[in-house]
């Protein structure tokens, strides 16, 4: 805390976030007895509706343009929070550079899918081709290093459905060899 008053927080990791919050809201609440939740409230309540969580975390703009989509892209990925048109969002307004910044930043899907959104690859390719404009051994590359960073996932092969390619071999280290085309 700064002598002005001001409360401040930087850095933390998705385990200590939770911590450092409260830490927070309480030295706020100390500050500001209107800030204190109430009594026997919980400091951390359940979000309420999809789109008010939406709102929390991406901002009203965000949330109406989602609210906006097609029902397919406001439906839930997996049983996960997580809706198709928030990834949208994240590829189009949010700086977007890899899949694993996709997955385990921008949204927490990879935390929150069965072994780490390895089943969704397939849906999020023509997504991530269409959006951040990857071609084959782009994808191919994003996708052995978003699975690196999981225990105990291997890929061994890629199926890509696009048009006028026909199949490619990996290389001895795992790289995408040579693409066969018509």
């Amino acid at each position: 805390m700064e002598p002005s008053g001001l409360v401040g927080i930087t850095g933390g990791k998705l385990t200590t976030f939770r911590l450092a919050a409260r830490q927070v809201l309480r030295e706020a609440a100390r500050q500001h007895p209107k800030l204190a939740p109430a009594r026997g409230g919980s400091l951390f309540a359940p979000a309420g509706t999809n789109e008010r969580r939406i709102s929390g975390r991406l901002g009203g703009d965000a949330a109406r343009w989602i609210a906006s989509l097609p029902a397919a892209q406001q439906a839930s990925i997996a049983g996960t929070p997580y809706r198709w048109g928030e990834l949208l969002w994240s590829l189009r307004h949010e700086h977007v550079v890899r899949l694993d910044d996709l997955l385990l930043r921008r949204t927490r899907l990879g935390l929150v899918a069965p072994h780490g959104a390895i089943a969704l690859l397939p849906d999020l390719e023509p997504i991530c081709r269409a959006e951040l404009h990857w071609d084959a051994p782009r994808l191919w590359f994003e996708v052995r290093k978003a699975l690196s960073l999981l225990d105990g996932v291997e890929l061994t092969g890629i199926g890509v459905d696009a048009w006028g390619v026909d199949y490619a071999l990996l290389g001895e280290g795992g790289e995408l060899g040579k693409v066969f085309t018509r």
